[in-house]
């Protein structure tokens, strides 16, 4: 992403996004944690992480109301693919953050056993 690709917008442009105040817009960012930059005198945020709070609502309503088609509805609506590429990693990816529990060395009776439970 080059630097001219990123965008930075003020509080009234979020608030016009969000259709609400403004200040109801400052809540709803810190809601979702996006930064608000201090350029100037104005109050700013990247365009981008506004977009990306919005499909990340979007596509956790999606999972609610079709848990096994979601991501196909998902693409279906979402109109950035590269946005959508990447809230379905999100997604996906914090399903499987678990880490594996390393085996410690089993014995010749451990190895018969796990061998007969899955006959």
């Amino acid at each position: 992403m080059s630097v001219s690709s990123l965008h930075m917008i003020d509080i009234s442009n979020v608030a016009e996004i969000l259709n609400t105040s403004a200040e109801n817009a400052i809540r709803w960012l810190k809601r979702y944690r996006i930064t608000v930059h201090i350029i100037g005198y104005e109050q700013r945020v990247f365009e981008q992480e506004v977009h990306y709070a919005l499909h990340m609502m979007l596509a956790k309503e999606l999972i609610k109301k079709y848990k096994h088609q979601w991501e196909f509805k998902y693409r279906l609506i979402g109109n950035n693919p590269a946005l959508c590429d990447l809230i379905i990693a999100d997604i996906t990816n914090t399903h499987v953050k678990k880490q594996a529990t390393p085996l410690k060395n089993l014995s010749d009776s451990d190895i018969e056993l796990i061998k007969k439970l899955h006959e």
